[in-house]
């Protein structure tokens, strides 16, 4: 009995921990999308400096960048690093002129598609 108990009591806390990732990871991807969608109405170029880039346990990226005099800081991931681009690179980003604190780079998929 106290080894069904175990048993039960490890198939839950991994079963939680299944559920806890798989909604934290689609978090990131609504908001990427959210991200998008903004920047595809009507966007503007700009370029960006990146402050942080790790490739480890996922692609987390920080990018500062300036508009109309005021500095924002991006930090969220990318998808693929063909240019080999690191700490201190120049970074092209497009970005919806309405709310320029949210930005697509050309580290992501859909940087091209529009």
């Amino acid at each position: 009995m106290e080894r069904l108990k175990l048993l039960l009591t490890i198939m839950l806390f991994f079963s939680l921990l299944s559920v806890g990732i798989y909604f934290y990871v689609r978090e990131g991807e609504i908001e990427r999308q959210h991200n998008f969608e903004m920047v595809q109405q009507n966007y503007d170029y700009a370029k960006g400096i990146i402050t942080k880039i790790s490739a480890y346990k996922g692609h987390s990226i920080q990018i500062k960048y300036s508009i109309n005099n005021i500095e924002y800081t991006y930090k969220g991931g990318y998808d693929n690093n063909h240019q080999g681009l690191g700490l201190g690179d120049t970074i092209k980003i497009k970005y919806p002129i309405d709310s320029p604190q949210f930005i697509i780079s050309e580290l992501d998929n859909n940087y091209k598609s529009f």
